[in-house]
């Protein structure tokens, strides 16, 4: 019998390759969750409507005449002005400039006496031309319920008053 002993395995979380391949399956499985956690699944027709950025930045508008509205915005898809003919009547207060962006229309409604913004209308980006959700309406003007600069309405549809065809955002103190 030979009295020399076996050398001794090394347990197996003091190996080399074992902590390596610990590194590798963390990353995998770090990888396989988004941020909060959560399994990312793809998001359906509706769910992309709400998770778009914003196309307007309405609360930004807030309290500008609308020449103000027009150098942030640029120049309005319709931008007339009243004639002398619709002036002279004195039945011409108010007036109105279309703005569109990422296929999104925003009509700005305006005092003529002092160029000051009345209210704005976002229309639904749907292309139905209406909407049910109004999560996505609030979403194209950057629009929350707590803001006080502003309240809103939501717009209902004339054919079917459970949709709605836009948001309007007045701003308070009017």
């Amino acid at each position: 019998m030979d009295n020399q002993t076996q050398p001794t395995k090394k347990a197996i979380y003091k190996r080399w390759w074992f902590w390596v391949l610990a590194v590798v399956v963390l990353f995998g499985v770090i990888g396989a969750f988004d941020g909060d956690g959560s399994k990312t699944e793809p998001t359906t027709q509706a769910e992309s409507s709400t998770t778009q950025a914003y196309a307007f930045d309405v609360p930004s508008l807030i309290g500008k005449n609308v020449d103000e509205v027009k150098a942030v915005l640029g120049n309005p898809t319709s931008d007339t002005e009243p004639t002398q003919a619709q002036l002279a009547n004195g039945l011409t207060k108010e007036w109105e400039k279309t703005f569109t962006k990422d296929g999104v229309s925003m009509l700005v409604t305006y005092r003529l006496a002092d160029r000051s913004v009345v209210d704005f209308f976002i229309s639904t980006n749907d292309p139905s031309g209406m909407t049910k959700d109004t999560a996505a309406l609030k979403k194209l003007g950057n629009i929350t319920l707590s803001d006080s600069r502003y309240k809103i309405d939501f717009v209902e549809a004339l054919k079917d008053k459970s949709q709605y065809t836009g948001i309007k955002i007045t701003p308070t103190g009017l």
